[in-house]
Formats: structure tokens, C-alpha cells, sequence
């Protein structure tokens, strides 16, 4: 603690102290001190008060000290009269440098916390510089690492769509594998229309340019809806996807935005689960709020990478990023379209291997605030 952030009674304290004693010190010293030194004690009394306390403990000691001095050891003694002019001297004397020690107390005070105030401001600084050259680096580094990925995703589709076009070109295929390659061809140009649509999407959030059509819809039949369309999906690669959904919620909201919202948590959660694994999409009710849980037991997320699982330029475990493939955007896209519905977002996981949990919650309409909505049974593939 700085000496002049003291309590008070404390500062003050110390003052009269400092008096009692250099009194106590001038009788000790009656007979070694001549008359023309009547002060010299308290002269020391103030000089400690006021580096202890600072200029109202001084100007205390200053007053009691004067008083005292003049009062005991200027003649005539125990009187406040005056012997002479340089009683008079004396005692103006005494008052004037202890004046001029408060005054260069209280400067010395206000310069000591004008330093501390500079050397605080000056260390936030630094810190501060510190942590937005950290930040920086940091979205420099993801930046870098981002256009990596999007170079590679995108030349992966195009270099496919060469590929099978030479063969169909070369007219050496037999009827079923030109069919095979009119497929790759169409599974490649629809890969890259969405990691194309993923970073227009991604633009258009970033300039504040995202359009909603805000509707009064039925988000039950749109979840099932979304659910359906990821069905051959889940089939294909042995994936249990089930669903249960409350009948009749009611949200505003643009139905294309929120399909894509509840495509894309679908979407993340069969890319992230093994064959034979399991995905559930969940629509409740809780007072005036929908929710959407979309829960699976894949891969999972650690607890770092949870932190910022919706941040651009972010991505979990590169290895799985490169094994699984995709920008890494369709979260922060998702998290986006749901601030702009009034809702939130959350991801939970208890680690990696052990699944994750993502819940949308969005206001439900006025009128069916409420309304108890009762699930209906889970629907599988």
C-alpha cells in the first residue's frame, strides 16, 4: 500500500505521535540544546509526518509543534508571551519552513500519484499492445491456415471434374462407367457449389449483407423436413438418425435460412460419426423459446477448441479437418443466421470420442407463448 492511500486516523495518528515525542525528546535534551534551538525537534517531528502522511498529518504537526515549542521552551517558558523579537523570529520561522514542508508535501504527493497513474497507464499499454499483437498473429495465422484449406477444397472437386471429363472425353468408358462418371461429375460440381455458397455466405454476413425473409413458420415441419433430406445420407453410410419433434411450433423466422441452420448442425454431426453411430435431432418447447438439440456420438470436441467452436478462420483438429474435409465455416455461418433469428447457440462435449451436443433456442411467436407442446415419438431411418 502507498503511504498516502493510509486511512486517515492513521496519518493524523502518526502526527501526534511525531509531536509527543520530539516534545519528550526537547525536555530530554533541556540541557544540551540552547535557547536558540527551541524547534529543533519538531522540525523533525514534521518532516516525518509528512513523508508518512503527507500534507494534512504536516500541517498538524506544523501547528501543534509551534505551539508547544512556543508554549514550553520559549521564554518566558509555559506562556505564550514573547520575550523578544527573536522569540518572535524564532517562532515565525519555525511556521514558515513547516508551511513550506507541507506545501512541498502536498506537491511531492501529487507528482508521486501522477508517476503511479503514468507507469499503471503506460503498463496497460503494454499489455494491451501485447494482447492485440497476440490476437493478430493469431488471426493471421488462422488466415493463413483458412486460405490453405479453401485452396485445397477447392481444387479437389474441380481437379475430379477434369479428371472424369477427360475420361468421358477419351470415349473408352462403357455404358456404366460413363454413368459413374456423369455421377462424379455431379457429386463433385455439387460439392464445390457448397463450399462456393458457403464462402458467399460468409461474405455477406461479414459486410452485414445477409437477406432474411422473417415469416411466421411451422419449425416442426421444417426440422423434419431438414431430417429427411440428410436420410440417404445417414442410409448410406449406416448412421441411426432419429427424430422427435413437438407438434405445431410456431417461430418468425426465413425458412430457408433456418433449413440451412438445422442442414448444416445435421451435416456436422454425420460428417463427425462413425458407421453405425447414432444422430438425434430434438425439437422442444420451454416457455416462450424453441429449442433445436442436434446430439451425436462421434468424434467430439475438447474443451479448447469449444471456446471458439463458432469462430471464423477456426477449426478443431486439423487432422480431422483434412480426413473429413470442408472449410470449417458452416458453424460460425449457423451461429450467424441464428443471432440474426434473436436466438443463441451452444456446443457441448465431454471430449473428444465422446460425441457433441449443439442447441439452437429461438423466441417462439406471441400468440403460442405458452402452449404446452408435446414431443412426438423418435422417428429412425
Amino acid at each position: 500500500m502507498h503511504r498516502f492511500d493510509r486511512p486517515a486516523w492513521i496519518r493524523y495518528g502518526v502526527a501526534l505521535l511525531c509531536v509527543t515525542l520530539a516534545t519528550a525528546m526537547r525536555f530530554a535534551l533541556q540541557g544540551l540544546l540552547r535557547d536558540d534551538h527551541q524547534f529543533s525537534t519538531f522540525y523533525l517531528a514534521v518532516i516525518v509526518a509528512a513523508w508518512f502522511g503527507g500534507a494534512g498529518p504536516a500541517v498538524l504537526a506544523t501547528t501543534l509543534g509551534g505551539l508547544i515549542g512556543h508554549y514550553c521552551f520559549v521564554a518566558p517558558r509555559f506562556s505564550f508571551a514573547f520575550a523578544g523579537a527573536n522569540d518572535v523570529l524564532g517562532v515565525a520561522v519555525f511556521f514558515i519552513l513547516g508551511l513550506s514542508i507541507c506545501i512541498f508535501s502536498g506537491l511531492l504527493r501529487q507528482a508521486l500519484w501522477e508517476a503511479k497513474g503514468y507507469a499503471d497507464r503506460l503498463k496497460r499499454s503494454e499489455q494491451e499492445k501485447a494482447r492485440l499483437y497476440d490476437e493478430a498473429r493469431q488471426a493471421n495465422e488462422a488466415k493463413d491456415r483458412f486460405l490453405a484449406i479453401v485452396s485445397h477444397e477447392l481444387r479437389t472437386p474441380v481437379g475430379g471434374i477434369l479428371l472424369w471429363s477427360k475420361l468421358l472425353r477419351s470415349q473408352t468408358l462403357d455404358e456404366r462407367e460413363r454413368e459413374e462418371a456423369v455421377d462424379k461429375i455431379v457429386q463433385c460440381a455439387e460439392d464445390q457449389s457448397h463450399l462456393v455458397n458457403d464462402l458467399l455466405d460468409t461474405s455477406r454476413i461479414v459486410h452485414g449483407k445477409m437477406h432474411t425473409d422473417m415469416v411466421p413458420l411451422n419449425l416442426t415441419m421444417l426440422v423434419e423436413s431438414a431430417a429427411d433430406g440428410m436420410r440417404a445420407e445417414a442410409q448410406g453410410r449406416r448412421i441411426d438418425l432419429r427424430v422427435a419433434a413437438s407438434v405445431g411450433v410456431l417461430v418468425q423466422g426465413d425458412p430457408i435460412r433456418l433449413r440451412q441452420v438445422v442442414s448444416n448442425l445435421l451435416t456436422n454431426a454425420l460428417k463427425f460419426t462413425p458407421t453405425h453411430g447414432h444422430v438425434q435431432v430434438r425439437l422442444t418447447c420451454e416457455s416462450d423459446t424453441a429449442q433445436i438439440q442436434v446430439t451425436d456420438d462421434g468424434e467430439g470436441m475438447d474443451p479448447e477448441y469449444l471456446k471458439k467452436a463458432f469462430d471464423r478462420f477456426s477449426q478443431g483438429d486439423g487432422s480431422l479437418e483434412r480426413k473429413y474435409g470442408g472449410l470449417g465455416l458452416g458453424l460460425s455461418i449457423v451461429k450467424d443466421i441464428v443471432d440474426l433469428h434473436g436466438g443463441s447457440i451452444r456446443a457441448e462435449s465431454e471430449g473428444p470420442g465422446r460425441g457433441a451436443r449443439f442447441t439452437v433456442t429461438l423466441p417462439l411467436l406471441a400468440e403460442t407463448e405458452g402452449i404446452k407442446h408435446e414431443p412426438v415419438a423418435l422417428q429412425t431411418n
